[in-house]
């Protein structure tokens, strides 16, 4: 059943890309007079990203950016949520933008708007990814610890759908080794007024807290309370239902409760750096007086051009597990070196 679940939201994930790009006929005028013409690829996190015939992708600061033309039909959304869809020109006035739709056109203030999208008849082709790479020796305790990571984002108009895996070994001499695992799949729904519907499935596996496998399918409500182009905050809640197998003991299912928030500040500067927290909090609707917990967060710094180095930190609680002498906590920090594409 799992691995049915797990193929299903793969092919979901992938299907549908399509393999030719958009013509590059965008203009994009930078406040120190340098012209770029190239393809609208997106505006995220404060970055216009555009693609050239000559230089590949570039990432521009949006607050950089004097005047922009584009054919291609976008989606603009500006800080309140609102969205607006038609071709791009600058306006009369300094520091504007103008839509045009097929019967209406809107001039925004450019510094309202926090995320442009293509939009496309079929599917937009739009994949966003990263691996990091680290291993951490420490020579006082003999202890290695190695940490893979990949996330990928693939997103059009309406959704969002993204892998996350990350995977800890952790090595000590004179103990056991210790490892820990975890694989996501989640699909976003965009509403309006900064509001989103979010399916996901995850897979885990912690030596540390003796649990050999849990499984997790669940869906939230969410909002955007702040969304701009330097920091971005969402709350969110809603059920799972989750299947788990601690050492020794059978399988347990059981009912959460899901909420959390997710926060990122970005600094689009040299060089770029990016801040990520996520919390996530599962009171248990099964077991009475049973909270899990999953705490993560990342600073990551640019060293080259999609290079990076991050350091992060994981946290995972229960207050209750099944096994009464295991772990309740297990925390660890990771530094390590990345590539963005």
């Amino acid at each position: 059943m799992r691995k049915r679940l797990l193929a299903a939201i793969c092919a979901t994930l992938l299907g549908g890309l399509p393999l030719a790009a958009g013509e590059k006929t965008d203009v994009v005028i930078l406040k120190n007079g340098d012209r770029i013409t190239g393809e609208i690829k997106q505006l995220e996190r404060g970055k216009l990203e555009v693609g050239t015939d000559s230089i590949g992708t570039i990432y521009i600061n949006w607050l950089d950016i004097e005047r922009l033309t584009s054919r291609q039909q976008l989606e603009a959304e500006v800080q309140s949520g609102e969205k607006f869809f038609g071709t791009v020109g600058p306006a009369a006035e300094e520091g504007k933008l103008e839509i045009t739709g097929e019967s209406t056109s809107t001039v925004l203030e450019s510094s309202s708007v926090v995320r442009i999208t293509p939009i496309e008849e079929g599917f937009r082709r739009k994949l966003d990814g990263s691996l990091d790479l680290g291993l951490n020796l420490t020579r006082a305790n003999r202890a290695s610890q190695l940490h893979f990571g990949t996330a990928i984002e693939f997103r059009n108009r309406r959704l969002l759908r993204s892998l996350k895996m990350s995977s800890t070994v952790i090595a000590q001499e004179g103990t056991e080794t210790k490892s820990r695992s975890s694989l996501s799949l989640g699909i976003t729904r965009f509403l309006k007024a900064r509001r989103l519907y979010l399916g996901f499935a995850q897979l885990q596996q912690n030596e540390e807290l003796d649990l050999d496998f849990r499984s997790l399918v669940g869906g939230v409500y969410g909002r955007y309370l702040i969304q701009n182009n330097k920091t971005i905050l969402n709350l969110f809640g809603g059920l799972a239902v989750s299947q788990e197998r601690f050492s020794g003991e059978p399988a347990l299912e059981s009912v959460e409760a899901v909420g959390g928030l997710a926060y990122s500040m970005f600094i689009f500067d040299d060089p770029e750096t990016d801040i990520d927290l996520s919390l996530l909090v599962f009171p248990s609707l099964t077991t009475s007086g049973r909270v899990r917990t999953e705490l993560q967060a990342r600073i990551r710094r640019e060293i080259a051009k999609n290079f990076f180095l991050a350091l992060s930190l994981y946290d995972s609680f229960d207050s209750k597990p099944p096994l009464e002498d295991s772990e309740r906590n297990d925390w660890g920090v990771n530094t390590s070196l990345g590539w963005t594409f």
